[in-house]
């Protein structure tokens, strides 16, 4: 291990003296997800939504749906940070609307009691601008809510009149004020990372990737300047020269996660969770991202060819992994993120983020070290055979 152990040193000192691990290791990944965490960090996360309800029908469930703003006030907290506004009629509602007053509004037309105790249909509708995502999808949430606890009024209605049910017990199930929209928090056993994390974890192991390649792509610079050379020509075998050079990536990519995660939780508000579970999952990155790039070097034949298929292999993989945005709906884009290392990575960290500990994540952790462990012996054997 001494020889080992010297080598990578050396190595070590040279990347610290060109500061190119790191930019690439720790300022890179921590600048591009402080920027993306005041761009996109702050989604969802404390956005006050108004939306606007005017209520045109003066039969029982326009009269059920103005009891249900019992203050009087006119608007009503549904929820933080959700709050609904009434007005008088549809033309003030899109006055609203058009004014920012209120990102979107729910409509309930003229005759809509009428309609509901007949066969016709019962038409709600919503206004809303192009810029007001969230308010709209509130909004026709709403409207969607409303128009199905209007239909099984119907239906109830329709059952009491054929039960021979009495006139005014029938009107008395149209009449209770409809539940327009209740926000609750519930549990899930979907384990989502906040915002801040996710970003911080992606924009880790995205970069990861380019800073292990700095250890294991200055042999094929050893070869080029003729240094590798001499490096063989004393006690010293091909395993070990190629075994240094994988402990230079290793202890980079280590110093880089391991400064990324304390950075981003000191000053990007990034909770990863149980550190000895994330200890191992990051041990596990590292491992997994050696073993790629010594792969990709085996098959260069510069350390400038070897950098280039790095770089490619290692955004698309990130973009795959969900290092960005997490992936979309679709069982082939499922199937083809599960085979990146960032998509395993990022699934245990989730896991963990969930209150999980170092047995939950096991899977993520042996898919890590597996294919590390693949992929670094192919790797190393194809490079010790290209020394000889």
């Amino acid at each position: 291990m001494g020889p080992v152990w010297l080598l990578s040193r050396k190595d070590l000192r040279l990347r610290l003296r060109d500061r190119s691990a790191f930019l690439y290791g720790i300022v890179a990944p921590f600048v591009l997800a402080a920027i993306l965490g005041l761009v996109f960090g702050g989604v969802g996360e404390g956005a006050d939504v108004t939306i606007g309800i005017a209520v045109a029908d003066t039969g029982e469930v326009g009269l059920g749906l103005q009891r249900a703003f019992d203050d009087g006030s006119g608007d009503r907290e549904i929820g933080d940070p959700v709050r609904m506004a009434r007005f008088a009629d549809r033309d003030a509602a899109a006055a609203a609307v058009d004014a920012g007053e209120v990102g979107a509004a729910v409509v309930v037309p003229a005759g809509t009691s009428d309609a509901l105790r007949g066969t016709g249909p019962v038409e709600l509708e919503v206004l809303t601008r192009a810029d007001e995502g969230l308010a709209a999808t509130v909004a026709d949430a709403v409207a969607r809510g409303l128009a199905a606890d209007l239909t099984t009024r119907r239906v109830l209605a329709a059952v009491g009149t054929l039960a021979g049910l009495p006139a005014d017990d029938v009107a008395a199930t149209v009449a209770d004020p409809p539940e327009l929209l209740a926000l609750t928090d519930a549990a899930t056993d979907d384990r989502q990372l906040d915002a801040d994390t996710y970003l911080a974890a992606g924009m880790a192991v995205f970069f990861l990737f380019f800073t292990v390649q700095f250890g294991v792509t200055s042999l094929l610079d050893e070869r080029r300047e003729g240094t590798l050379a001499r490096l063989l020509a004393a006690p010293l075998s091909a395993r070990q020269v190629v075994a240094s050079k994988a402990l230079t990536s290793l202890l980079l990519g280590l110093v880089s996660m391991t400064a990324l995660v304390v950075a981003s939780s000191l000053f990007l508000g990034a909770s990863w969770g149980s550190p000895g579970a994330v200890a191992l999952l990051v041990v596990a990155a590292v491992l997994s991202s050696v073993g790629l790039v010594t792969l990709l070097a085996s098959f260069a034949r510069t350390a400038e060819q070897a950098s280039t298929w790095q770089s490619i292999v290692a955004v698309v993989s990130g973009m795959l992994g969900g290092a960005f945005f997490p992936v979309g709906e679709g069982a082939v884009l499922r199937a083809l993120s599960r085979l990146t290392p960032h998509s395993w990575f990022l699934g245990g960290l989730s896991d963990i983020a969930g209150g999980a500990g170092p047995g939950a994540v096991a899977a993520s952790l042996l898919v890590l070290v597996a294919f590390g462990a693949a992929t670094g012996v192919v790797g190393a054997v194809r490079l010790r055979r290209g020394m000889v």
